[in-house]
């Protein structure tokens, strides 16, 4: 259940989308009351022709009654039509507000979260979940609300009519209390359980679909198969518990309704033959009582969709209450690198794993670095730290003399560009994808890094499909160097950015490169011994620690870390 914490946030996070469409709200609330009213008046009208009218044998009044009568429903269809479209037009316009408000923060959240949640939950909590959501605050929330108000003016119309037979009537309704607090903890615990079940398919499918070369290449289909029929079992085995409960509280509901017009028939008819009652009211007392276990029912079938949507509210707002990149980085000072990047005795666990264990470092403005190490000694961890995406456990980066942490993450990003080993591209145009977050960039600058990385002979506006299926390699890599070039940025980081490329691509690109950032620091990353021969310095990381640090052609003079890596890339080439 919501702690009050929790439900605290959820109103302060969900009223705000609520607040701009208060005109609107109160429009369908009118139109909902009139529904009500206008739904209470025929059996009343109809009593008043049974009791009155017909007996006195008078056409004119039978006439105008049925007038009454025509124009009640007639109006009734018009303010229907009209708040079903009112509402509609303003809770998908806050469910749209919701999901954009849930996307862009997603977006936000530091790369820790990223690494550990599946895109598969992600987008199903942001699809599936946020829909629950929109069907409860359009259909549900609009039939809760005419089914209390309806049940409000059948509870004063049956008192009016007949005190006796109104709490004879209700007399069912504590056994309906008590069969919904008997399901509904059941209930609940199940449809979380879809839910979760739910989300496991999505990632499950979505991670099977990007490795599809695998799976076909590994003959994988048959246990694909297997596995996704398995996972769909279990979600069968939890909708059929759902089913099971919610048959079993929706068939005593009927029960119970259907035993109480045979109380009301008996004490009503017996009230008739007495002269205690007129046959108008009875029939009228019967209608009223057929629609007060009609609301009484439907409630039950809302409750099931109220459950839906508080398990995918609390989905929703377990993300919400995530600080974002911004919320934890709350520094605001400008990005100002005119002399020294300082690493001081930095320390970083992941997973309860030690990455980085207390590196110490310094980049100079407008030096070349090599970082070198095998693969798991912190080289990424750290090209990922230097960009904000990770805080240190222990110790300090300073720009300039200026903790990392202080400096604005923006103005940080926009002055240090990474090209890393993981490319991301979107099924976009190339044009489009060397553009995305350089949008001011004129089409000639755009033109010339095109020719300057190599991308002269492909079509500029063709689709190049997910993440790039359409490319080689090296284009991916070339596209992912384009963008970031474009960027007037003071340290460039490559992390593996060539790795895709032959060696003369590779030192002809490198030597663009160095020509274009001919005064800004450049940290190049990689295995490869032919990319680390023109720098100015080579960093020696190991096992999380810096090891060696000075010019190639000093520590090639000295055995250590770096001769070693000589040896083996010279042996293995």
């Amino acid at each position: 259940m919501p702690t009050p914490k929790t439900a605290r946030f959820a109103i302060g996070f969900f009223l705000p989308f609520l607040i701009p469409y208060w005109f609107q709200g109160i429009v369908v609330l009118f139109c909902i009351l009139c529904i009500t009213v206008g739904s209470l008046a025929p059996p009343y009208i109809l009593k008043i022709i049974i009791d009155a009218i017909v007996p006195a044998k008078q056409l004119q009044p039978l006439l105008v009654a049925l007038a009454i009568l025509l124009g009640i429903i007639i109006t009734r269809l018009i303010l229907s039509f009209t708040s079903d479209y009112l509402y509609a037009w303003a809770s998908r316009r806050i469910v749209r507000n919701i999901r954009v408000e849930l996307f862009q923060h997603l977006i936000r959240l530091p790369l820790n979260f990223h690494n550990r949640q599946t895109v598969g939950d992600i987008v199903f909590r942001l699809n599936s979940d946020v829909g629950v959501i929109q069907s409860v605050l359009t259909a549900s929330a609009l039939s809760f609300l005419h089914s209390v108000l309806t049940l409000i003016g059948l509870a004063v119309i049956l008192c009016w009519l007949d005190v006796t037979l109104f709490l004879l009537a209700v007399l069912v309704l504590p056994l309906f209390v008590v069969n919904l607090l008997y399901f509904q903890p059941k209930i609940r615990k199940v449809v979380e359980s879809i839910q979760q079940q739910g989300a496991k398919l999505s990632s499950y499918a979505t991670e099977r679909f990007s490795h599809i070369p695998l799976i076909q290449l590994s003959n994988g289909d048959g246990h694909e198969k297997h596995l996704f029929r398995s996972a769909l079992n279990d979600l069968i085995a939890f909708s059929m518990r759902n089913v099971l409960y919610s048959s079993s509280m929706h068939t005593v509901s009927s029960g119970l309704v259907a035993l109480t017009p045979v109380f009301i028939m008996g004490w009503g008819g017996y009230q008739v033959m007495q002269g205690a009652m007129t046959i108008g009211t009875l029939i009228a007392f019967i209608q009223y009582t057929s629609r007060l276990f009609g609301p009484v029912s439907g409630l039950h079938g809302l409750y099931m969709d109220l459950v839906r949507g508080l398990v995918s509210m609390r989905r929703v707002l377990e993300f919400m209450q995530l600080p974002t990149q911004e919320a934890i980085h709350t520094g605001r000072k400008p990005f100002v690198y005119q002399h020294t990047i300082e690493l001081q005795d930095v320390h970083f666990r992941f997973d309860d794993q030690p990455v980085l264990q207390g590196v110490n470092l310094k980049l100079v403005k407008g030096k070349r670095y090599a970082l070198v190490g095998i693969s798991g000694s912190g080289k990424t961890t750290l090209a990922n730290m230097l960009c904000g995406f990770y805080q240190p456990d222990q110790g300090r980066i300073l720009i300039d003399g200026v903790p990392l942490e202080e400096i604005s993450l923006r103005d940080l990003r926009a002055h240090i560009g990474l090209v890393s080993q993981q490319i991301h591209l979107f099924n976009d145009a190339i044009w489009d994808n060397i553009r995305y977050g350089n949008s001011e960039r004129e089409s000639a600058e755009i033109e010339k890094v095109i020719e300057q990385v190599g991308l002269n002979g492909l079509d500029r506006q063709a689709k190049i499909g997910e993440q790039g299926v359409q490319l080689s390699g090296g284009q991916k890599q070339r596209i992912a160097l384009a963008r970031t070039l474009l960027q007037p940025v003071d340290l460039l980081i490559l992390d593996e950015a060539t790795a895709a490329l032959d060696a003369e691509s590779e030192e002809a690109l490198f030597q663009r490169i160095q020509h274009l950032y001919g005064g800004q620091t450049i940290l190049l990353i990689s295995h490869r011994l032919s990319a680390v021969q023109g720098v100015d310095e080579v960093i020696c990381l190991s096992n999380g620690q810096v090891v060696e640090q000075g010019p190639p052609e000093v520590l090639r003079q000295k055995p250590g870390y770096y001769t070693q890596f000589v040896h083996h890339q010279q042996k293995a080439a």
